[in-house]
């Protein structure tokens, strides 16, 4: 299995798309990783975020933002939070640029601990990201103000 991911990835994306699209999305699940799209997502965040400090509610997103040379603090009732905090800090500023896998709408403790933190809130862009022909990854963003 190993062996045959690593060919996958080595594969150009045109042939992976095909792959993946031959197989009716069978290869999806083993074959295929999102950690492809998070180079492009902490680009976009660093254009977006224009410097304002970065929150998430995942160690997913700010690990690898942070890899990617992002700083992200991480809010929300994960068990990571103290951790995390206690290495990076928890920055804020007057805007916040807060990024999720799920829209605030959708996770009601992240939402009540975002409006405990911000005055008020606006949704920012959807981030999509494609690999190897197929959707990866949708990002949620939004805007925090204190």
């Amino acid at each position: 299995y190993t062996v045959l991911s690593a060919l996958f990835v080595a594969l150009p994306e045109t042939v992976q798309a095909q792959a993946l699209d031959r197989s009716g999305g069978a290869l999806k699940g083993p074959f295929f990783s999102e950690v492809f799209v998070f180079a492009p997502l902490s680009a976009d965040v660093k254009r977006l975020s224009a410097g304002a400090p970065v929150l998430t509610n995942r160690l997913e997103i700010a690990s690898q933002l942070t890899y990617h040379g992002v700083h992200a603090s991480i809010v929300g009732g994960a068990p990571q939070v103290p951790q995390w905090t206690a290495w990076y800090g928890d920055s804020l500023a007057s805007r916040n640029l807060i990024v999720t896998f799920d829209p605030l709408t959708q996770d009601p403790d992240l939402g009540m601990r975002i409006t405990s933190l911000c005055a008020r809130t606006s949704s920012g862009p959807r981030l999509r990201y494609r690999f190897a022909g197929t959707e990866a990854a949708v990002f949620y963003t939004a805007w925090c103000y204190r």
